[in-house]
């Protein structure tokens, strides 16, 4: 990811059996962090907090699913 001053604070919620390998990590299922303000590639964050990416069902932007 991007690193920059200025970044956007998220909130990343992990549900389903995806939780399994936020527990396997110690990671709670709901973390903050900051993104470049011109934003990031879903698939790009799942890869930062070890999530497979071929793993994931769907992604929530703002209530809406979007692709990974």
């Amino acid at each position: 990811m991007a690193s920059t001053d200025k970044q956007l604070k998220i909130t990343i919620q992990i549900f389903g059996f995806l939780r399994r390998h936020m527990d396997m990590q110690g990671l709670p299922y709901a973390i903050e962090m900051g993104i470049s303000p011109k934003g990031e590639v879903a698939v790009d964050i799942a890869k930062v907090i070890d999530l497979p990416p071929d793993e994931i069902e769907a992604v929530f932007l703002n209530g809406r699913v979007i692709n990974i």
